[in-house]
C-alpha cells in the first residue's frame, strides 16, 4: 500500500509539474504576441510618421515652386524696358533756376511740354516744392530746342483765374477766352486746365479779329 500511495504522490507530482510548464509556455507566447503587436504598432507609427514627413515635405516644395520669380523671358524684357528709360542719347545741360521757377515751369520752357517735369523731378531727385533760385538742375538736351516767341501782353496766371476771368479783366467779357487760348496753344493744351505760375500772353483788343 505505501508503495502505491508513492506512486500516487509521484503522478501527482508530475501532472502539476506538466500543467506549470504549459502555463509557462503559455504566458511566453502570450508575451511574444504582446510584443510582436507593439512592434507592429510601432512600425505603423513609423510608417505613419514617414508619410507625414513626406507629405510635409512635398507641401513645401510646392510652396517653394510657387514663391518663385517672375519667368527669365518676363524679368529680360522688363530689365530692356528700365535699360531703355534710363539711357539717353541727348547730351546733358544744366538749368539755373529762376523766380517764380517750378519744374512744370522749367519744363515747358526746355521742351514746350510741361508734362515733363516728371523727368526733371526723378534725374535731380527734387520735389516741386524744392527748387532754390539761383542754383541748377541737370537735363537732357532736346533733340530740337523748342521755342516760342507769343504775340500779346504777358499776363503771369494765378490761383483760382480761367480764360474767362482774365478774359473778363482786360476785355470785359468772358467770351474771348478762345482768343487767349489760341494765342496760347503751345502752353494751354486744355482750356479748363491752366496754372498758376504760368505766364500767358493776351492781344491787343485791336488784334482779336486777326486771330
Amino acid at each position: 500500500m505505501k508503495e502505491i500511495r508513492v506512486l500516487i504522490v509521484l503522478s501527482m507530482l508530475t501532472l502539476v509539474s506538466c500543467s506549470g510548464g504549459s502555463n509557462n509556455e503559455n504566458t511566453e507566447n502570450i508575451s511574444d504576441v504582446d510584443s510582436s503587436t507593439e512592434a507592429l504598432e510601432v512600425d505603423d507609427l513609423d510608417v505613419d510618421k514617414a508619410e507625414t514627413e513626406s507629405d510635409l515635405s512635398g507641401t513645401q516644395s510646392d510652396e517653394s515652386v510657387k514663391v518663385d520669380t517672375m519667368p527669365a523671358e518676363v524679368a529680360s524684357a522688363s530689365g530692356n524696358q528700365v535699360s531703355d528709360r534710363n539711357i539717353s542719347i541727348n547730351d546733358m545741360a544744366d538749368y539755373i533756376i529762376q523766380p517764380g521757377d517750378t519744374l512744370m515751369l522749367i519744363a515747358f520752357k526746355l521742351y514746350g511740354d510741361y508734362t515733363k517735369w516728371k523727368d526733371l523731378e526723378q534725374m535731380n531727385q527734387v520735389n516741386r516744392s524744392g527748387l532754390i533760385v539761383g542754383k541748377t538742375i541737370r537735363y537732357a538736351v532736346p533733340a530740337q530746342a523748342f521755342s516760342w516767341q507769343p504775340s500779346g501782353n504777358p499776363h503771369l496766371i494765378v490761383r483760382g483765374e480761367t480764360l474767362g476771368t482774365i478774359s473778363e479783366k482786360y476785355y470785359n467779357t468772358k467770351s474771348k477766352w478762345k482768343n487767349i487760348w489760341e494765342n496760347n496753344r503751345p502752353m494751354i493744351k486744355n482750356p479748363d486746365l491752366i496754372f498758376a505760375g504760368f505766364t500767358l500772353h493776351y492781344p491787343d483788343l485791336a488784334n482779336l479779329a486777326s486771330l
